[in-house]
């Protein structure tokens, strides 16, 4: 069957539990004329952003933080929701200020469909650089360890299992090469020391 023929339509949705951050759905729809299927659809009810802050040394701003669903403390982006009412630009410098204690120019990469057969959430993923000390109270309930790390030693520890978090992966890849095409290249330097 050709791609440009099929028009997937959902016919109906129900409600099968509520809990406190989201709800679960069954769709049917439409996927051919001859077929209806029965998707089940975790819905959080709203979209989230991440950032790459980058700083002028080629250093990213991460965190350390517990995911509950994995049992695990992991190393990932700056990240959180949009707020309603609140757009993805106001949302991703009020999480850096939050999560990093710092604000920054933010340069928007692209959308993440985090896991789009069930997740209805999206990620809109930020470069953030020129970075300033700006602290903001945020309303996280986990302890979140700002860590610094080179650019490189980071995409590292991308590919060799050390960071996990997927929007992390893509986010650092992508910014990498969003500065390599500008021209780019960071490597770390150590301050104080001969790095030529």
């Amino acid at each position: 069957m050709n791609d440009t023929t099929v028009t997937e339509t959902i016919l109906e949705e129900r409600e099968v539990f509520r809990g406190r951050k989201f709800r679960v759905l069954e769709r049917d729809i439409r996927l051919t004329d001859e077929h209806v299927a029965t998707w089940e659809v975790l819905d959080k009810g709203w979209d989230s952003v991440a950032m790459v802050p980058l700083d002028h040394e080629g250093n990213v701003h991460l965190v350390r933080e517990y995911f509950g669903a994995t049992n695990e403390r992991a190393i990932c982006l700056p990240k959180g929701k949009i707020d309603p009412g609140e757009d993805a630009d106001a949302a991703a410098g009020r999480e850096l200020r939050e999560e990093i204690g710092c604000g920054g120019t933010l340069t928007r990469l692209g959308t993440l469909s985090v896991s789009p057969g069930y997740l209805t959430q999206r990620t809109i993923l930020f470069l953030a650089r020129d970075l300033y000390e700006e602290h903001l109270e945020g309303d996280e309930v986990q302890f979140i360890q700002p860590t610094v790390i080179p650019l490189t030693t980071a995409l590292t520890m991308c590919m060799n299992g050390q960071i996990t978090e997927s929007r992390t992966i893509a986010g650092l890849f992508m910014a990498a090469r969003y500065v390599e095409a500008e021209g780019r290249a960071y490597v770390h330097r150590t301050p104080g020391a001969d790095n030529d």
